[in-house]
């Protein structure tokens, strides 16, 4: 269990806030992130303000790293938290969370290392999400959801792993076990107007996502259960079992606003039509379905500031007026 507080004002908008104990220490400039995480011990907290952060070399202790989210409609009072370069994961960063921030790269998982329990929630990641090994250690029960993820997602070593609600330009390759579920595939390996979204997936669960292109087919996909996906064309069955999915639907007129290419903030990705695709819990099919539905504004569970106002210059005793605009969070 992760506790955080919120420090009001200007400071805490400038300092990266290392949360230890009840206490907040402040870490300035572009190494702030780095210099908090030496600081930190398992179960701390930091909080990144809007700006530029170059990651630790690796993220080895069980903390909560939460931005103040990558939408620029709802990052307008903070500005986003970028990191400039991939961030990776070692052995002891099991249950850590990752929230709230734009990536410059990838996110790993170090070769052979065990992250079981890892959170990935509410990034946009320019790069993909891979982790490697043996096929002897596993990162067990990770969660990736509401991500923007522009590469893939290569899960050689994650077992039982819930992947749900995610917007993904890439595939999914070589995950077991897991949860597939109401994700939008934009996309995968590319084979001219098809795609193979999927590769190497093996007896996981795959319900209630949109596949947006013709699927080409499905390599070394087997023992997979689809169930209530929406798909443009009828994929191939070898070697997986099918119920109840949505075949032959016009892609092209599904969403309020997405006909085709490359993801912005502009596209809205929900259903034109959502009574008429049940997902298998009674919610729709897609990013809004499920008990985790798609977050507007991708905004992270802390506190959100939504307006901030500054006075340009001092009162006569040298006080300055400083208003905010907080919102909290429920989720």
């Amino acid at each position: 269990m992760f506790n955080f507080i919120i420090t009001a004002g200007v400071y805490a908008q400038t300092a990266v806030l290392l949360q230890h104990a009840g206490a907040s220490s402040p870490y300035y400039g572009t190494n702030g992130f780095r210099d908090a995480y030496t600081a930190s011990i398992h179960g701390d907290t930091i909080l990144l303000p809007g700006g530029f952060f170059a990651p630790p070399d690796n993220i080895d202790k069980r903390i909560a790293i939460i931005g103040t989210g990558h939408n620029p409609d709802s990052t307008a009072a903070t500005l986003g938290t970028v990191i400039t370069s991939g961030i990776g994961f070692g052995d002891n960063a099991d249950s850590c969370l990752l929230m709230g921030m734009l990536i410059k790269g990838n996110v790993s998982i170090s070769y052979n290392a065990q992250a079981n329990y890892l959170t990935l929630s509410r990034l946009y990641i320019e790069g993909g999400i891979s982790t490697n090994g043996d096929g002897n250690y596993f990162a067990v029960g990770c969660i990736i959801r509401e991500c923007v993820i522009i590469g893939s997602i290569t899960g050689y070593a994650l077992d039982r792993c819930n992947i749900v609600n995610n917007i993904l330009h890439g595939g999914i390759y070589s995950p077991k076990g897991g949860m597939i579920s109401n994700n939008v595939f934009l996309g995968g390996d590319p084979v001219g107007e098809s795609s193979r979204p999927l590769n190497g997936v093996r007896d996981c669960i795959i319900r209630n996502n949109v596949f947006y292109k013709s699927v080409y087919d499905w390599i070394n996909c087997v023992n997979n259960q689809f169930q209530r996906n929406i798909f443009k064309n009828e994929p191939a069955a070898a070697g997986n079992m099918y119920s109840n999915n949505y075949i032959n639907v016009n892609t092209i007129t599904l969403f309020v606003n997405y006909s085709g290419g490359p993801f912005t903030y502009a596209a809205n990705f929900h259903l034109d039509s959502p009574n008429d695709y049940p997902g298998t819990d009674a919610t729709q099919v897609g990013l809004y379905g499920s008990s985790w539905p798609w977050k507007e504004g991708s905004v992270p569970v802390t506190p959100h500031i939504q307006t901030k106002s500054i006075a340009e210059q001092t009162s006569a005793n040298g006080t300055i007026q400083v208003q905010v605009k907080v919102a909290a969070q429920n989720q």
